[in-house]
């Protein structure tokens, strides 16, 4: 019988996530998908920025992070150049992708994912 079961291993079972799990990553794959899509068509003199605005401010993003289950972080500079992050569910985050003119002599800014 022990030559029968050696070298037997269980197989193993893969971890199933939560569906708020799956639906956050998607979010943000999804963004990071568009951002790609978006960066094809661009010319030499041109970048992609992603935006996300509030009541008092709007924020250059240059982050897209996940924070446990289904918490999205946004990090970026505000309108006054002050290093700025956000925290939010993912259902609640709004980002605003625009393609824009590079000024002389500056370097496209890419997005962390």
């Amino acid at each position: 019988m022990s030559d029968l079961i050696q070298g037997f291993r269980m197989p193993e079972i893969p971890q199933v996530k939560r569906p708020h799990v799956q639906e956050a990553e998607s979010f943000r794959e999804g963004l990071k998908l568009l951002y790609e899509s978006l960066q094809r068509g661009q010319q030499e003199d041109e970048e992609i920025a992603a935006f996300y605005e509030t009541a008092r401010d709007t924020i250059r993003v240059r982050e897209i992070k996940m924070a446990g289950d289904s918490v999205l972080i946004l990090a970026g500079k505000d309108g006054s150049g002050n290093l700025t992050a956000v925290a939010g569910h993912f259902s609640s985050i709004n980002i605003i992708y625009k393609k824009i003119k590079l000024e002389k002599e500056k370097e496209r800014i890419p997005i962390g994912f």
